[in-house]
């Protein structure tokens, strides 16, 4: 008998241990700790944390809002490239997803089945060494993606680059082929240790122009040279431009530091972007012809290198350089003075979420939260609500029957649905 108890006690020991570990992880992903914490994870494998996340992610569960309370079920992509930044979802065919990781994969979910198949996407996957954004859109009948991510260059540089490319479904929607991407526009070369998370990156096509944000690109961030390049006519960076389909670019506004949101809403109308400050003072902005916004001049937050003691209560010109004295800047429509890490935002439309027609939905990386926010007449702010989602949104949709489809950074699909 004796013999049985030393295997008996090392099966129980390893099954305890089992336990806490499982156990271990849901605190340290509900806490946003490491191996959850994004800059922390990245000395991980990606197969590590796909496991980590996958292993601790729920099929289903509610969380409340004023308005609606929301069934979340979580949908795991079968890909590591899904954990991380970068990429982008979009409605294409019917009850179709298609969903872009930041290497360039493409995959398709179906929302009836749960289920994801792989798309062929060496093409893609050679050109950007970060997809930032992808945008689907028809022209004269014409089914189009545009990509626009960061592209190694010689010597380390790096561009941000518009590509696009037809594509064809086939099989009732359920097979998807893509024609060789062809470049349509590019900035400059980024020499000064370019940060493709730094790169902003954010596409939508209306009305046959193309509109895309940059940030400053660059490492740092803080006192330097390369962020006054946001200031500067001759630079691409920090800048919401226009492309059309010649490659012809002007700049629309200037003074960004790193637009991770751009989404147009009141019937077309209106153009905002959402954009990463420093610690603290992430904005919501409309953004305006000629209109500069003031990075690295004026913000609500604080450098990282500096003390930070709280967000500043109103504007204060953070840096006397030459570039900054004497200008004036458009103030944010909207700061969040809690650091955010604000994403990406959509309009919502649809029956599904009923009370919430005409609202803005923004995500938020380091919130992991959905925000809704309520218009005045002159799109002033009215009213927001936080919906803490525990997940890091880098994206959002809105699915054919109003449902809200978000994409997180811990790599799965969340498919949002009202529960009244």
């Amino acid at each position: 008998m004796k013999k049985f108890k030393r295997p008996l006690i090392i099966i129980v020991l390893i099954a305890a241990l089992g336990f806490v570990a499982f156990y271990g992880l849901l605190h340290l992903r509900e806490k946003r700790l490491w191996p959850f914490n994004s800059g922390l994870s990245k000395i991980l494998p990606p197969s590590f944390k796909q496991f980590a996340y996958n292993k601790t992610s729920p099929d289903h569960k509610v969380v409340g809002s004023f308005l609606h309370n929301i069934d979340i079920a979580y949908h795991s992509i079968p890909d590591p490239g899904a954990v991380g930044g970068g990429g982008a979802i979009n409605n294409i065919g019917s009850r179709k997803l298609l969903v872009t990781l930041n290497n360039g994969q493409s995959l398709f979910f179906d929302q009836e089945t749960g289920k994801f198949i792989t798309i062929e996407s060496g093409e893609v996957k050679k050109i950007y060494s970060s997809v930032r954004d992808v945008f689907a859109f028809e022209k004269n009948g014409n089914k189009y993606l545009a990509f626009w991510g960061t592209t190694n260059q010689v010597s380390g540089c790096k561009r941000i680059s518009i590509y696009t490319a037809k594509y064809a479904l086939s099989d009732a929607g359920a097979n998807l082929t893509l024609e060789t991407p062809t470049k349509l526009w590019e900035t400059e070369d980024a020499c000064a240790s370019p940060v493709d998370n730094n790169a902003g990156g954010r596409i939508v096509y209306q009305e046959g122009k193309f509109y895309v944000s940059t940030g400053f690109f660059m490492g740092g961030g803080d006192i330097g040279s390369t962020p006054y390049l946001a200031l500067r006519g001759d630079s691409s960076f920090g800048k919401v431009i226009q492309v059309d389909w010649s490659g012809r670019s002007q700049i629309i506004s200037s003074g960004h530091r790193n637009p991770q949101g751009l989404f147009f809403a009141k019937s077309g109308t209106v153009l905002f972007s959402t954009e990463h400050a420093m610690r603290g003072g992430d904005e919501l902005n409309i953004v305006r012809k000629s209109a500069n916004y003031g990075f690295p001049c004026e913000a609500y937050g604080t450098f990282y290198g500096y003390e930070f003691n709280a967000p500043q209560k109103e504007t204060k010109l953070l840096d006397k350089n030459p570039s900054c004295v004497g200008r004036k800047f458009v103030a944010p429509n909207f700061y969040w003075s809690e650091k955010t890490g604000i994403s990406q935002g959509i309009e919502y439309k649809g029956d599904e979420f009923h009370a919430y027609n005409g609202n803005l939905l923004i995500g938020s990386l380091s919130g992991t939260s959905l925000y809704r926010i309520q218009l005045g007449e002159a799109h002033n702010v009215m009213f927001i609500e936080r919906i803490n989602l525990q997940e890091r949104v880098r994206d959002l949709n809105v699915s054919e029957d109003g449902k809200i489809l978000v994409l997180t950074d811990g790599g799965s699909i969340l498919v949002l649905s009202s529960t009244k």
